[in-house]
């Protein structure tokens, strides 16, 4: 990722290549929220992605200015419009079941920095 940043691009983007090892329903899902947020959205949300990503400090910068409550950050880096490229991604293994994909208290509370804006549940 850094790699391609140093390239010139201001944002990278893993992008799951296969949804490999999560159940139809999961799979379903993905695809019909992809599917309407595509629909209801002026710019496009590339399938697959999730909010962890490398972002340059100034596209941090626009988005902070966006003002935002309610930061959708895979719909932000969009609409700021910087170089951006998605890093195919095949993932090794899979999340153990019940995994929280939610940050702890402690967390949300330590303060807002670049890498906390990927934390969209605080």
């Amino acid at each position: 990722m850094v790699r391609l940043w140093r390239q010139g691009y201001k944002v990278v983007v893993p992008q799951r290549r296969s949804r490999q090892g999560e159940t139809i329903f999961k799979r379903i899902i993905a695809y019909a929220g992809y599917w309407a947020i595509n629909r209801m959205s002026t710019v496009p949300i590339p399938r697959n992605t999730g909010d962890f990503r490398l972002i340059d400090r100034r596209v941090v910068e626009e988005i902070v200015k966006l003002k935002e409550s309610h930061g959708f950050l895979r719909g932000l880096t969009s609409v700021v419009g910087f170089k951006t490229i998605l890093l195919p991604l095949i993932a090794t293994r899979a999340r153990p079941a019940r995994a929280s994909t939610i940050a702890s208290p402690a967390v949300c509370a330590s303060g807002s920095t670049a890498s906390s804006l990927s934390r969209t549940r605080c």
